[in-house]
């Protein structure tokens, strides 16, 4: 229940919100560590060459954050999908990489809640990708 001024919060609501808290935190969980406390590494990957391992973790990532999407009211962050769609496009996996940013699109459809930015920055590099 919402907190309003007719309606304090009850213990009720303070342990439906930390049992959501707990789950979010669960599906926010790649090989044992939260999404988004991978950057460096995949920089460093990257930065060796490793682009398969960039690439599998990345797949993970997005796994998650599909699932996120399902759960959770907030837009699946499209960095990952760019990202991955960047390293698939160096590969010369154009059509790869055009169909995961699609993905992205699909898993949050226009008429969700989002920040027109991150569907424009998808949208702009399907362009890209198809020229």
């Amino acid at each position: 229940m919402l907190e309003d001024w007719n309606h304090p919060r009850t213990p009720a609501d303070d342990a439906i919100r930390r049992i959501n808290t707990e789950e979010l935190y669960r599906r926010r969980q790649v090989r044992g560590r939260d999404l988004n406390d991978w950057h460096a590494e995949l920089r460093q990957w990257e930065e060796a060459g490793l682009y398969e391992e960039v690439l599998s973790l990345l797949g993970e990532i997005t796994h998650a954050v599909e699932t996120l999407a399902q759960y959770d009211s907030r837009e699946p962050q499209a960095y990952w999908y760019l990202y991955a769609a960047r390293i698939l496009k160096l590969q010369g996996e154009a059509r790869a990489a055009e169909v995961l940013l699609i993905r992205w699109l699909d898993h949050w459809p226009e008429d969700r809640p989002q920040y027109p930015s991150h569907r424009a920055r998808v949208e702009a590099a399907i362009r890209a990708l198809r020229r």
